[in-house]
């Protein structure tokens, strides 16, 4: 078996950074939450106590991309099974539009389903096994917003005049090439554009490491013009996926660092791209 000294494995660990990077921005952690609810007797609407679980559901789900809900909703064994089919569906619906007044679900409600008295969690002999049928089970499907999706949140909300920083946004050093992991970021910039078709934008490239408001050197090019060449990739690859040249313009704007340049971090935070709302 080869062996690799901890040399190879440093001369790997920017790859392997890189994909981790990748792996996180196409793919972001999701999440499944399950809140059950508790109706009155032959009543669809929602209890006070019911509503501070929904409402803590909703607390927990506040910095979340919520991608979709289900509801299922019950009811005990006593009248017709027309009436309570009708009943369940009722306190299903209360529970959507509950969520809705919190702004969870506007991505789609999946699946909301009454089952009336079928499939009850027991067999009904007594109150308080009547009452744990009457219910509701919310699915609350979630996750952590990827760098892309927070760009899309953040031009969304925008407003003309103001700054969007693309975190994340990298180049090879030295070089006006973006690498592999940027591009699911300029893509969620080319769907903003053409969720606002209104939108106008313009491109501020920056750089790090050099004297303040100075330009980098361009190694492919061979130019002090790194911010600017940078921002015209940025140009290029938004124009190649079909946004109109017109509502699109790019500056370089060399070395205006917003931290310190004491760390890898700080030097990151630095070498930017930054896109700035004209029109909207």
């Amino acid at each position: 078996m080869a062996k690799f000294s901890g040399n190879v494995y440093l001369r790997y660990l920017p790859v392997l950074t890189l994909l981790l990077l990748a792996n996180l921005v196409c793919h972001p952690i999701r999440s499944q939450q399950k809140v059950t609810i508790y109706f009155p007797f032959n009543k669809p609407y929602i209890t006070t106590e019911a509503g501070i679980i929904l409402e803590n559901a909703v607390k927990a789900n506040s910095k979340k991309i919520i991608d979709s809900v289900k509801i299922y909703a019950w009811c005990d064994a006593i009248g017709a099974v027309s009436m309570n089919d009708t009943l369940a569906m009722q306190r299903a619906t209360s529970v959507k539009k509950f969520l809705l007044m919190h702004k969870i679900g506007m991505n789609g409600f999946k699946d909301i389903t009454g089952y009336g008295k079928r499939a009850p969690i027991n067999d009904n002999s007594n109150d308080s096994l009547r009452a744990l049928n009457r219910r509701a089970e919310v699915l609350i499907f979630a996750r952590m917003p990827s760098f892309k999706d927070s760009v899309r949140m953040k031009m969304l909300s925008g407003k003309a005049g103001e700054n969007v920083r693309l975190g994340n946004l990298n180049f090879y050093g030295g070089r006006h090439i973006l690498m592999p992991p940027s591009k699911p970021l300029l893509d969620s910039l080319v769907s903003v554009l053409k969720t606002v078709p209104a939108m106008e934008i313009e491109i501020q490239g920056y750089v790090c490491c050099v004297p303040l408001g100075t330009e980098g050197y361009d190694q492919d090019t061979q130019q002090w013009k790194l911010s600017l060449n940078r921002a015209r990739t940025v140009y290029q690859y938004l124009v190649a996926k079909g946004i109109a040249a017109n509502r699109l313009s790019y500056k370089g704007l060399g070395n205006h660092p917003l931290v310190a340049e004491l760390t890898d971090e700080d030097i990151a935070i630095n070498r930017r791209v930054e896109i700035k709302i004209v029109k909207r």
